[in-house]
């Protein structure tokens, strides 16, 4: 009797491991909007010239 309780113990933690890591991954983690795609349109472009020569 005590070694069904112990394998159901394991059991039902095995289970509820399962359920913590499949939440952590797909309800947690919030997926990038564009697929995490490189877009050179979103850089922002720098004046090598002009770089530090502010008035510091």
């Amino acid at each position: 009797m005590k070694n069904k309780i112990i394998l159901a113990v394991i059991v039902i933690l095995a289970i509820v491991l399962i359920g913590i890591i499949y939440y952590v991954k797909n309800v947690m983690i919030i997926p990038d909007k564009n697929g995490m795609v490189y877009e050179e349109q979103n850089d922002i472009a720098l004046n090598d010239e002009e770089f530090n020569k502010g008035d510091d």
